[in-house]
């Protein structure tokens, strides 16, 4: 980020580096997402339950279904981004 914020400041009035600011801050923050979600799975699995080979193997818990889609979107959107990038 210091790169594409500090480097040049005709730099920064690219397309192609707001793009890639805004690309780099969403993927920050679903990365974040997804390891507090798996902070607090963590937390209730191995301390709040009793069996947790059991808690993990419910997919369908809300937990358990925000982790997915988190890891489904980023994925998604560092394909998408990739294509965008290349010429």
């Amino acid at each position: 980020m210091y790169i594409l914020l500090y480097r040049d400041t005709a730099a920064l009035r690219s397309v192609h580096t707001r793009i890639m600011i805004a690309v780099a801050s969403s993927l920050f923050l679903l990365a974040t997402a997804h390891s507090g979600v798996s902070l607090s799975r963590g937390l209730k699995g191995f301390v709040d339950e009793s069996d947790s080979d059991a808690f993990y193997q419910q997919i369908w818990i809300p937990s358990s279904v925000l982790k997915q889609a988190i890891y489904v979107t980023s994925r998604a959107y560092e394909g998408s981004t990739t294509l965008l990038i290349l010429p």
